[in-house]
């Protein structure tokens, strides 16, 4: 998990229609809000609008074509545009009843929206989980204030996970309580997550041997091996956060 920068100004199509949605939504709440409370009325959040193609590749852009939060690369995946705040209902925790409504008025706001795999994103991971930390006041409308909230969840647009969540080998591990949290809520040590992670490692070991072995070899070899771990550790790169860490540990020297 790494951090994102997300461009500042966020696609047309939330800027107009997106806008426009969200406060519609929110006047209808105003309008009635025991409706909603009740759920004798539901929000209708249209994918159309949040998970628009420019929409989706601003974020996959941004995102080096990986997921926000396993760093799975999405290339050749459909992946999906992820709200962090849950639109529709969130739960606490993962067999708790889902509660409705649910950030309604963040259905098509830019700075809640995230490019995510499918397998982060399932039922069985956030799909819509969202704990806050204890003592924490959920915001159930736009009348809150969202301050109060202190999610569990790293927002990798907006915190750097690299104070939370490192690596050994391929293992993931916590830093803190919302390292710890979001590695459960994301299930960023699932064996799919390590097996990949450790592909990567194997990969590195080869070249920091040469790098290790230097004045025994060729100048050339040396260099491609250096260009080669300097690049794993870029944003792009698959599983740059196990790289980063993977070489740290090695002691390798690269300038």
């Amino acid at each position: 998990m790494i951090r994102i920068k997300k461009p500042l100004i966020a696609p047309d199509r939330l800027l107009v229609q997106g806008a426009a949605a969200d406060q519609q939504n929110r006047q209808d709440y105003d309008n009635n809000p025991n409706a909603y409370i009740n759920l004798t009325v539901e929000f209708d959040i249209l994918p159309g609008i949040y998970g628009h193609a420019t929409v989706k590749k601003a974020l996959k852009d941004a995102q080096r074509s990986k997921c926000c939060f396993c760093e799975k690369e999405q290339k050749d995946e459909y992946g999906a545009v992820e709200h962090f705040r849950p639109k529709m209902g969130f739960k606490q925790e993962k067999d708790d009843p889902l509660i409705k409504p649910g950030y309604f008025w963040l259905g098509y706001t830019w700075d809640n929206l995230l490019f995510v795999c499918s397998r982060c994103n399932s039922t069985e991971f956030k799909g819509n989980r969202f704990p806050l930390k204890s003592g924490s006041i959920r915001a159930r409308s736009h009348n809150d204030d969202l301050h109060y909230e202190k999610p569990y969840l790293i927002n990798p647009a907006k915190t750097n996970p690299r104070k939370h969540i490192y690596f050994k080998n391929e293992f993931v591990k916590f830093r803190s309580i919302y390292g710890k949290q979001t590695i459960n809520i994301c299930g960023l040590d699932r064996a799919a997550l390590n097996d990949k992670r450790r592909d990567v490692i194997d990969n590195l070991k080869s070249k920091i041997i040469i790098v290790k072995a230097a004045r025994f070899l060729d100048p050339n070899d040396v260099l491609d091996a250096k260009n080669f771990l300097i690049q794993a550790q870029k944003r792009e790169s698959k599983f740059s956060a196990t790289a980063r860490d993977f070489i740290k540990d090695s002691g390798v020297v690269l300038t």
